[in-house]
């Protein structure tokens, strides 16, 4: 502006306020410019899915079909998303195809999800939600009790398809397995004395032998887990600024736990037992920039 001034000196003084007028409002044109193209940059880089494609398979209590809200995991992602303002829709499906999906993309979320080193070259996943005791669930009348890993020798085991278990249980090539595409349909040949033992959630094991009125005399489920899995919410890296919508959905989980909403999602479920309380035991709202309580 210093030079402009300089060389505007010699020129008349109305025709020189013409000419500095004229290059005030060129320069607020382009500055005005320059902040909607940032403003629109900035708005791109936030931009989701729309709708946001969830995928719930049958893991009941905490997913299916026939459950309340799709079951109580999927209930606490879809108030997630509700409170965040982002629309979504549900697919329900086996697990198998759901994790393919959510692989390749088709499907962006999972409520329900354990993690792996191989699960997360595929998922991001989210703070932990409650914790699922793995447990050997043993046909009535098997002889000794099958309570931990190394019990497991010389049996017929029921495991489930595409389904996460610990490393020494997947590893030991001298197992007989029998996989099935569900709990349900192990645990139906559990009771029919088909298989010896199958493993699972104690919550959710007995949630389906329940449900297919099992007497307690038919199967045993030992006091002792092999193994405590934080159960997660998995987003499929394919997603669009997936790491912004996972720092948005683990900010928000946090707010839950500490508002009440997610004691209130429990008791919904008949699942107010479970007493995991995972905002204590990570420091969400700095680890993920999330903004205070005030801010909203």
């Amino acid at each position: 502006m210093r030079l402009l001034s300089q060389h505007l000196r010699g020129v008349p003084q109305g025709r020189h306020n013409r000419w500095f007028h004229r290059l005030t409002a060129l320069m607020v044109i382009l500055l005005g410019s320059i902040g909607f193209f940032t403003s629109v940059s900035a708005e791109e880089q936030t931009e989701f899915p729309t709708p946001i494609v969830i995928g719930v398979d049958e893991w009941q209590p905490f997913t299916g079909k026939t459950m309340l809200q799709g079951g109580y995991a999927t209930h606490l992602l879809t108030t997630v998303l509700e409170r965040l303002g982002h629309p979504y829709k549900i697919r329900f499906a086996p697990w198998e195809r759901i994790t393919t999906e959510g692989r390749n993309g088709s499907v962006h979320l999972i409520p329900d999800m354990w993690q792996s080193r191989e699960r997360k070259k595929h998922y991001i996943f989210s703070i932990p939600v409650l914790n699922n005791k793995l447990k050997i669930i043993n046909r009535s009348g098997l002889k000794p009790k099958a309570q931990l890993l190394d019990d497991l020798n010389g049996l017929r085991i029921g495991l489930v398809q595409g389904f996460q278990y610990p490393d020494e249980l997947v590893e030991n090539q001298n197992l007989a397995r029998e996989l099935a595409p569900d709990n349900r349909s192990n645990l139906l040949k559990l009771i029919n004395g088909r298989i010896d033992v199958t493993i699972g959630d104690e919550i959710v094991a007995r949630s389906i032998l329940g449900k297919l009125e099992a007497s307690e005399d038919q199967y045993y489920i030992p006091d002792a887990s092999i193994d405590l899995s934080p159960l997660h919410i998995a987003l499929s890296r394919k997603t669009p600024n997936g790491m912004e919508l996972m720092r948005q959905i683990n900010c928000e989980l946090a707010k839950m736990f500490n508002d009440g909403t997610v004691t209130t999602l429990k008791a919904q479920h008949n699942l107010a037992f479970i007493t995991d309380d995972y905002n204590r035991a990570f420091n969400t709202y700095a680890r993920f920039r999330c903004p205070s309580e005030n801010e909203g």
